[in-house]
Order: structure tokens, then sequence, then C-alpha cells
């Protein structure tokens, strides 16, 4: 539920609490929270990071401290809140940005045009023409959402065609779409900008 750190909020070894399916979780998680860090008029969570499922339930369980913390008259010091798909970049320190999701989109936009035509085709049978800006900028997204769901299961392309072998049918494929995705590392190593995908695998 909650992850301490800093020196704010009273020291405790991490451990699990169970909140049960009596009523609803949110209140529940509240008066945790609060029974856990709350001294006399001070109820400091400054030390505390809290992982939420989506940012609506982090929403919530601010306005839900906020009328706890009226209701004892105590002072407030919220803890930080993150949604769970944020919560990777807090387990590493990364030591470039982060590229945009539009740069990220133009970045392998630009990778898939560089590729030699003989090699594109094994991806792109009938690569769009030159001039379709928004076709190969589709076809940029594409790689994008492939890239991340591969990441999510700590893969990249490489990967995928060495545990294919030379032999496989989709080998030739896989192979091209490796060089894609150097050319696309290499862009946003010039550009001093990291892949998020690539850097959770590499933390």
């Amino acid at each position: 539920m909650e992850w301490q750190s800093g020196t704010s909020a009273p020291q405790q070894r991490a451990g699990r609490h169970f909140i049960g399916w009596s009523g609803p979780i949110l209140p529940a998680v509240a008066q945790r929270l609060y029974d856990l860090y709350a001294q006399g008029q001070h109820w400091d969570m400054r030390g505390v990071l809290l992982v939420l499922p989506t940012s609506l339930a982090e929403r919530r369980l601010n306005e839900l401290l906020t009328i706890a913390a009226d209701q004892a008259q105590t002072k407030l010091y919220p803890p930080e809140m993150v949604t769970l798909g944020s919560l990777p970049e807090r387990l590493y320190v990364a030591r470039q940005a982060f590229a945009s999701e539009p740069i990220v989109r133009l970045a392998w936009t630009s990778a898939l045009k560089q590729l030699p035509l003989d090699q594109l085709r094994q991806i792109v049978p009938f690569p769009p023409p030159a001039h379709a800006s928004q076709q190969w900028l589709e076809l940029g997204k594409t790689m994008a959402h492939l890239h991340r769901e591969l990441a999510a299961d700590c893969m990249d392309f490489a990967k995928v065609a060495a545990a294919l072998g030379r032999n496989h049918p989709e080998a030739v494929r896989w192979q091209a779409l490796s060089k894609i995705q150097r050319l696309y590392l290499d862009q946003l190593h010039q550009l001093k900008l990291w892949d998020i995908q690539t850097a959770r695998l590499r933390a």
C-alpha cells in the first residue's frame, strides 16, 4: 500500500497491511494512514509514497485525506501519490530526459525511412510513397506500440530474432525490425534523450 522514504514520517519497517473487504477500500486506506502517521495535531506523510491503480483513485484518496484531517482538526502533510504505470521511474535514476510521445513516433518514422528498401519490405511489403507523411507516421505509431508491448515482457526486437533462430520463417522480418530499433535508439541518443521502455529494461 505504501512505501516510506525520507525522515518526515515516523520510521517503520516495510510491511503488509491488509485492509479487508468489509467496506469501501479508499476510506479504509485513509483511516489506516491516519492510524499509522497521525501524531497529535500533525498528520505528516511527507516521507510516504502511495501507489494507486488510477489517477481517479489518487484524486479520491486526496479528497478523503483532506476530509479526515478537517474532521480530526489535524494539520495534513499529504503523501506523494503515483499511479502504477509511473512507479518504475521511481525505482531508478534516469540518466537523460525521456523522449515525449510525439518525438518517439517521429523517431520511429525516421528509422523506418532509413532502412534499405529491400529490408523494409520484409516488414512492409508495400511501403508508402515518400510524400505520404501520415501513412509513415502511422507505421511509426505501430512500431512504437510493438516496442512497448515487447518491453512489457522484458523483450526487444533483437531478443525475438535471436529466439527464433536463423531458420525460422519470421527470422528475416525480426532481424529487419531489430535494425529499425537500433536506428530509432541511435536517433534518440543523438538528441540526448532516453526511450522510457529501454530505460526500464536496463534499470
